[in-house]
């Protein structure tokens, strides 16, 4: 399995490589990063201080600069 981002030049070596490409469109990778935010300051004792507006500020500032990108270490 690999992923990029959705680069011409790359998706084209890409599909060279695997017949069985398939393009993930950003918007779900979005809403699969959003799901995971939510489930972090939801459940993580840490972020039980910050009030619902803070963690709406976090959670907007993370979605705006992942640009569909997510990176599970």
């Amino acid at each position: 399995m690999t992923t990029s981002r959705p680069e011409e030049d790359i998706a084209k070596h890409l599909r060279l490589l695997d017949p069985d490409y398939v393009d993930i469109k950003q918007d779900l990778v979005t809403h699969d990063v959003k799901r995971y935010i939510n489930s972090i300051l939801d459940s993580e004792d840490a972020f039980d201080r910050w009030n619902d507006e803070i963690k709406a500020n976090i959670k907007n500032k993370l979605l705006e600069n992942a640009g569909g990108m997510f990176v599970l270490f």
